[in-house]
C-alpha cells in the first residue's frame, strides 16, 4: 500500500485469490470508495507520488520501467530503460544510465510531466574507453554527479552535469 502525500488516497498492489495477474487499486481513504482499478501486467518495483500522476517503477534484468497514472489509472505514458532509472521528484526528471555494458553507454534525461526526453548525452569521448556507471546523486541546484567506472577496476571517473 502507498498513501499520497496529501494522505487521501492510497494505492494497492495486490492479488486478488486465485487470480494470475497482481492488480493497481486506487481508494479514496475519507469516502472509502474505491476509484480505479487497473492490472499493470508488470512487478512492481515502487510507486511513487508525482503531482497528479502515479508512477508505477518495474524492472527486470533488461532493465526498469516507469509508467506514469491519472487518478483513474490510466496510463498516461511510459519510459523504458534498458539499464537502470534515477527518479527526482523535485526536480520533475528522470534519468536512465548504463550499468552493464557501456558500449551503448546513452543517459537520457525526460521530463516527468510527460515522459519527454529532454536530453541524451553520453560520456564515452570524456573517459575514452567503455564504462558503467555506478552511482547517481543528486548535488543541488540542478546539479547532478555520476561515478562512472571503466572496465580497468583502477579507474573511475566522477563526472557532474548541471541542467
Amino acid at each position: 500500500m502507498y498513501v499520497s502525500p496529501n494522505q487521501k488516497y492510497v494505492i494497492v498492489y495486490h492479488r486478488a485469490d486465485k487470480e494470475k495477474f497482481c492488480r493497481l487499486t486506487l481508494y479514496d481513504i475519507e469516502k472509502k470508495l474505491e476509484l480505479a482499478d487497473t492490472a499493470p501486467g508488470m512487478q512492481c518495483d515502487n510507486i511513487m507520488w508525482f503531482k497528479y500522476m502515479i508512477l508505477f517503477v518495474t524492472g527486470t534484468s533488461g532493465g526498469e520501467t516507469v509508467r506514469a497514472y491519472n487518478y483513474n489509472l490510466i496510463s498516461l505514458y511510459e519510459i523504458c530503460s534498458p539499464p537502470q532509472i534515477y527518479i527526482n521528484l523535485e526536480e520533475g526528471i528522470c534519468f536512465s544510465y548504463p550499468i552493464f555494458s557501456a558500449e551503448d553507454g546513452v543517459f537520457t534525461r525526460y521530463d516527468l510531466n510527460n515522459g519527454d526526453v529532454l536530453e541524451e548525452f553520453d560520456y564515452m569521448a570524456r573517459v575514452h574507453v567503455n564504462y558503467v556507471c555506478r552511482s547517481v546523486k543528486y548535488k543541488g541546484n540542478r546539479t547532478y554527479q555520476f561515478e562512472l567506472e571503466t572496465f580497468d577496476p583502477d579507474s573511475i571517473v566522477t563526472v557532474s552535469k548541471t541542467f
